[in-house]
């Protein structure tokens, strides 16, 4: 500071600019450390400009430690820190803070509102909305945007339509990031006239609210409304970008129009510079296998690049468990392991595949062709959806955060089985949990 004193104003300027820094934790406890030197926290926009920079460098434990050496703390030290934890998805210090908080506000609920829908915990996401209108506060634009999903997810059609009479009401026009929004709420209900008028009511149509609706149609199996629309788009000088180009062809896919989404697939590079990625390749996969071409969809795999084929696996397990078909994954399994001989993480997917579709006989065989080549055995793993979220269980494996949690109530649950009579059903098991 070239022997200077710096202003209290100054030190907030110098903590927003150390956060663009390459090292903002190092800069900002430099700052922190001439703060208390200078005496400046008792000036509140500096410990909160500091217990921001600590929050977003993933330093919660300086936030907090700040935070509560603070004297005196305002809206702005109680959401900054709230902000620190939603974006570490620290939830309950979060919801902890929040309900401790005197200086709750609009901002404060958001903050928390949008974490929980960002991570999928749209129940709590519901339960957090009706608590913000117990207390009398109106969401702002990125809270209606995440209510919105919230209904969707759910298909509360009428709860949409009671956030689109409050859009109503306090806009003459909606704008259009929040017109996006509502008209994808309305196509994901299946209500398409609904998001059509909010489609055409739209002044000016960018680039997300043709996706949307391009997406919207396609999915009810209305193709060639939403390659009109994808016209329409053109006609007005908007650019599709690869987004586009996949609601397209999954339109196309959905409708089984073939030489429309074969037509576009080309379109897309050499009219538009936009090279195809998996989720592109795979609608013409999709195409193929619900018109039942099997040959046909095998050819687009095998015209995938390799980069592209790692993200297929999990659609192809799909098929092998639901259509019992394992062809095309079959295919991909065994040139994935022509790349490495020798690795037996290369054997995995295809071990997948064939489990996926019960084939015990074929999965055997890959075991015993690994174990002739010397390569240690696959281990023996489960797959748990525990709603959005899927869990991985290996024999040995101890690497789940819950696991002496898992450990335990699977030994109550043994405890139990051991208690039941042979003959017990599972009526009875589940009476007894």
């Amino acid at each position: 500071m070239g022997g200077c004193r710096p202003s209290l104003s100054s030190i907030p300027i110098l903590v927003a600019a150390a956060k663009s820094s390459p090292t903002p934790l190092h800069r900002g406890e430099g700052l922190h450390c001439l703060s208390v030197k200078l005496g400046l926290l008792s000036y509140l926009p500096v410990p909160n400009s500091l217990i921001h920079l600590y929050a977003s460098s993933d330093s919660l434990d300086s936030a907090r430690q700040l935070f509560d050496e603070m004297p005196h703390r305002d809206a702005v030290s109680y959401n900054s820190l709230l902000d620190g934890y939603v974006q570490s998805a620290d939830f309950p210090l979060a919801e902890d803070l929040l309900r401790r908080s005197p200086h709750r506000n609009v901002v404060s609920f958001a903050t928390l509102f949008n974490g929980y829908v960002r991570n999928r915990m749209f129940d709590k996401g519901m339960d957090l909305f009706r608590a913000m209108q117990r207390e009398n506060l109106e969401p702002e634009g990125c809270s209606i945007v995440s209510l919105l999903l919230v209904y969707s997810h759910f298909r509360l059609a009428l709860y949409g339509k009671s956030v689109h009479g409050y859009l109503v009401r306090k806009w003459v026009t909606i704008p259009g990031h929040i017109g996006s929004a509502l008209g994808d709420f309305y196509c994901k209900c299946g209500l398409l006239d609904l998001a059509a008028r909010i489609f055409e009511a739209t002044r000016e149509k960018d680039l997300i609210c043709y996706n949307v609706m391009i997406s919207g149609l396609g999915r009810r199996g209305r193709g060639r409304d939403a390659l009109e629309v994808f016209r329409r788009m053109q006609d007005e000088g908007v650019m599709p970008n690869d987004i586009t180009f996949v609601n397209v062809l999954s339109a196309c896919a959905h409708s089984g129009m073939i030489e429309q989404a074969l037509q576009h697939f080309e379109m897309m590079s050499s009219e538009f510079g936009i090279k195809p990625k998996f989720a592109h390749y795979w609608c013409l996969v999709d195409l193929f296998v619900r018109i039942q071409s099997p040959h046909d969809a095998l050819k687009v795999i095998q015209c995938m690049p390799l980069d592209s084929q790692s993200a297929i696996w999990g659609a192809l397990i799909w098929l092998a468990r639901v259509r019992g078909d394992i062809s095309a994954g079959e295919y991909l399994g065994k040139r994935l392991i022509e790349l490495e001989l020798d690795n037996s993480r290369r054997y995995v997917p295809l071990a997948n595949i064939y489990a996926a579709a019960a084939r015990w006989d074929k999965y055997e065989e890959l075991q015993d062709e690994m174990k002739a080549r010397g390569l240690k055995k696959l281990p023996d793993c489960t797959l748990i959806d525990m709603n959005v979220v899927v869990h991985k269980f290996s024999v040995g494996d101890e690497s789940q955060p819950e696991i002496k949690e898992m450990y335990k109530v699977l030994g109550e649950v043994g405890d139990l089985l051991k208690l039941l009579p042979v003959e017990a059903t599972e009526n009875d098991l589940a009476t007894s949990l």
